[in-house]
């Protein structure tokens, strides 16, 4: 996904009036009303014709280590029973939550910025005010590496004449 000039004037400007909102979509076959929208904002948010329940949630991004996996973690309040109903069925499974993560600007929150990312929330735990869980890359065996191949059409300036 390429930034649009709103999103490359937010991210590259001095200071900036630009909010960035992360917006998650959970989902799991438990979840028999359908995913779980959520936006780290204090507001509910439309994307799309979307609702998504505003909630400050807070998530970590992995480390750099040179000789093990980085996991990202991911802490939300616990202020809907719909979540804890999700992540439940997770306490005595190898079962796992779908999670997508995507980026946009509140000024125009239907042109994504950043994502989607895919991941899934694994070792959930919860208690009455926050459910925490790993956030792991979903990967895809089948996926090009790198994801854009050097070739001559893409990339003339690469290749000698």
């Amino acid at each position: 996904m390429t930034m649009n000039n709103a999103g490359l004037q937010a991210a590259f400007a001095e200071s900036s009036g630009d909010v960035w909102l992360v917006f998650l979509t959970i989902s799991h076959p438990s979840l028999t009303d359908g995913p779980l929208y959520l936006v780290c904002n204090s507001t509910d948010v439309t994307r799309g014709g979307q609702l998504y329940t505003g909630v400050l949630f807070n998530i970590v991004l992995p480390g750099q280590h040179d000789r093990r996996s980085s996991y990202a973690s991911l802490r939300l309040p616990n202020v809907d029973r719909k979540i804890t109903d999700a992540v439940r069925p997770l306490k005595d499974s190898n079962d796992t939550v779908d999670v997508s993560l995507e980026v946009a600007l509140a000024a125009s929150p239907d042109d994504t910025q950043h994502g989607p990312w895919s991941m899934v929330l694994t070792n959930v735990t919860w208690d009455d005010s926050t459910v925490e869980g790993t956030l792991s890359p979903v990967v895809d065996l089948d996926q090009d590496w790198p994801e854009v191949t050097m070739d001559r059409a893409r990339f003339p300036g690469l290749f000698a004449g």
